[in-house]
């Protein structure tokens, strides 16, 4: 079982996202400006014993930079995230 605040997260589909190519102000930014986030989406697989406001069988988005993603020998995709790292609940 994972420890505390922690989540152990079976990912399944990267979500992909651009930020704006242009400035506030309407100035055009060169490609090598542009922030781009890679955002993962997985099912909650076991929860930590502190963990209050998700359960385990949920579905959840989270941001790859936060993740520590672990190798269990499988085809499969798996995480460690923590609870207030997690972006969205999905339904």
């Amino acid at each position: 079982m994972p420890r505390t605040h922690t989540l152990f997260i079976s990912c399944y589909a990267d979500v992909k996202c651009f930020v704006l190519q242009k400035s506030s102000g309407g100035v055009l930014l060169p490609k090598s400006a542009v922030k781009f986030e890679r955002y993962l989406m997985g099912e909650i697989l076991s929860i930590g014993a502190d963990v209050g406001e998700v359960e385990a069988g949920k579905k959840v988005l989270f941001s790859d930079i936060n993740a520590y993603e672990v190798d269990l020998g499988t085809d499969g995709r798996h995480c460690f995230c923590k609870e207030s790292d997690l972006l969205a609940v999905v339904e």
